[in-house]
């Protein structure tokens, strides 16, 4: 049995809808880690 690693996560994809999200809803940085907790 092969076992294939899962593949690299796209961060500039990543980043760009969580960029979208947060413009969406009108969220500063600062509240969107406030609301993540980080």
């Amino acid at each position: 049995m092969t076992i294939t690693p899962p593949p690299a996560p796209n961060l500039d994809a990543l980043r760009q809808e969580l960029s979208r999200l947060r413009a969406e809803r009108g969220w500063t940085y600062d509240e969107l880690a406030a609301r993540t907790g980080l």
